[in-house]
């Protein structure tokens, strides 16, 4: 995805968004906002919107002192999604068909904004239920049966804190007939899982767990080492 116009308007919400996070000094929030809007102003616009938004968090983290201003939050979306873990694994179990219900809450873990989800506000069974009555928009199910079953080796990227616990539900099922590796990110970056968020959700108990060698929005290929991309 190329940069679009409305790409350096996001990115300068989210970066007073993380400066804010971050401190309570205005003055970071000012020089930050400086900082990224210099930075957007001279920007190649042939890199994607996710590997030029890397320098809005080092420049919040650089002119604040703080490493991780998502690490409460994450925390937060690892117990939430940790209070269902049972039930999710029960309803993979007693499913007629077990991967498709997997699937189902893997994606449906992706869509709903734990970050925001509260016991005490918001009924989470009924959350999982909505999100996975809406079915895939492509039905890939199939073909991805079709490859599941010539693998023996898979590499799993995970998304973010919180939803690994969906991810985890899923690579329980696939470690039964494969080696699943889990990959994290190497550092903090936005709410993205890394090595203390699968520490803590257990994940490392279920599967071998490693760092793709950055903290990276997404996966850029033409930015992690070549040692992890040669996987």
């Amino acid at each position: 995805m190329r940069v679009q116009p409305e790409c350096l308007v996001c990115m300068m919400q989210q970066t007073l968004r993380v400066a804010r996070m971050s401190s309570d000094d205005v003055r970071v929030h000012w020089e930050s906002l400086r900082e990224v809007g210099g930075g957007l102003a001279g920007m190649d616009s042939g890199k994607s919107p996710a590997v030029l938004s890397l320098a809005l968090y080092e420049t919040v983290r650089r002119l604040s002192g703080v490493r991780d201003p998502y690490a409460e939050a994450k925390r937060a979306q690892n117990e939430t999604a940790l209070a269902i873990e049972d039930e999710l694994r029960e309803m993979v179990r007693s499913a007629d068909d077990p991967l498709d219900m997997a699937l189902r809450l893997a994606a449906a873990g992706n869509v709903i904004d734990l970050g925001v989800l509260r016991a005490e506000h918001i009924d989470i069974r009924e959350a999982v239920d909505r999100a996975l009555s809406g079915g895939f928009a492509v039905g890939e199910t199939q073909a991805f049966r079709e490859r599941l079953a010539q693998s023996r080796d898979m590499l799993y990227l995970l998304d973010n804190a919180g939803e690994i616990v969906f991810d985890k539900i899923l690579i329980e099922l696939l470690c039964r007939d494969r080696s699943v590796t889990a990959v994290v990110k190497a550092g903090p970056i936005i709410n993205d899982a890394c090595m203390e968020d699968a520490r803590m959700v257990g994940l490392d108990r279920v599967c071998p767990v490693i760092d793709c060698g950055g903290a990276y929005v997404g996966c850029p290929l033409d930015l992690i080492p070549t040692a992890f991309r040669d996987r």
